[in-house]
């Protein structure tokens, strides 16, 4: 059994706003993260628990941004030792995605944000702006912070 392929179809602009995943392309089909170093180690002290109790208090709850055709809900957050999960739910046109965000707390005083690993989501624009919602948020609570590698699409953190 064969494929010959006969023919070609252009898709109309209204599809390719509608559909987010035709907009990524093979090149962008890795998974972002961020990686912040709190600089401040007063923050450090041997109380990890107190920096993400921290985080926690200042991440953003339910609907963190909503565009014409964009949606972000944080739903719920969970915490140990040295992490913390977001569970998040984005809406991209008709696509809808649910995963875990990640920040894991490191023992040289980085935090990594990143999708949980037992998550496999598509890396979307709005997963990409949910991974930057987390890091801005973690910025403005951590004033000496500063990014050390940034792979989102967003780069205002």
């Amino acid at each position: 059994l064969g494929f010959q392929k006969i023919s070609s179809i252009i898709l109309p602009d209204w599809v390719k706003e509608y559909y987010p995943l035709l907009k990524i392309k093979k090149e962008d089909l890795y998974m972002p993260f961020l990686e912040i170093d709190l600089v401040d180690e007063s923050y450090m002290e041997g109380k990890n628990g107190k920096v993400l109790q921290e985080i926690l208090n200042v991440l953003p709850k339910g609907i963190v941004s909503k565009e014409e055709n964009s949606l972000i809900k944080f739903l719920e957050f969970f915490y140990n030792e040295n992490s913390v999960l977001v569970d998040v739910v984005c809406v991209e046109g008709s696509y809808r995605q649910r995963f875990f965000i990640y920040v894991e707390l490191r023992e040289n005083r980085r935090l990594k944000i990143s999708v949980h690993e037992s998550d496999d989501p598509d890396p979307t624009l709005v997963l990409h702006k949910a991974l930057a919602i987390v890091g801005r948020a973690i910025r403005r609570k951590f004033v000496d912070s500063k990014v050390i590698q940034n792979t989102t699409k967003i780069f205002d953190i």
